[in-house]
């Protein structure tokens, strides 16, 4: 069970799992549009998704990414 749970681990991260959806979330939580969250984090996801939450949380070093990346311009 637990080499199942590591392996679906190392999927999500490759695949960017629920990126999107995290993103979305964030992104709405922000008041910025979802569309320009996603095309600014384009490539930095395995960095950002494990700081994102479902509910639209969010931590301090992905807001600070973020904001270095210029989605809240």
């Amino acid at each position: 069970m637990k080499s199942l749970h590591r392996r679906l681990d190392r999927l999500e991260r490759a695949a960017g799992g629920d990126f999107p959806i995290k993103a979305r979330a964030v992104a709405e939580r922000l008041g910025v549009p979802a569309e320009q969250l996603l095309a600014v984090a384009k490539g930095h996801e395995a960095q950002l998704s494990p700081n994102m939450g479902m509910d639209g949380t969010i931590t301090w070093e992905a807001f600070c990414c973020l904001r270095d990346l210029g989605a809240f311009a």
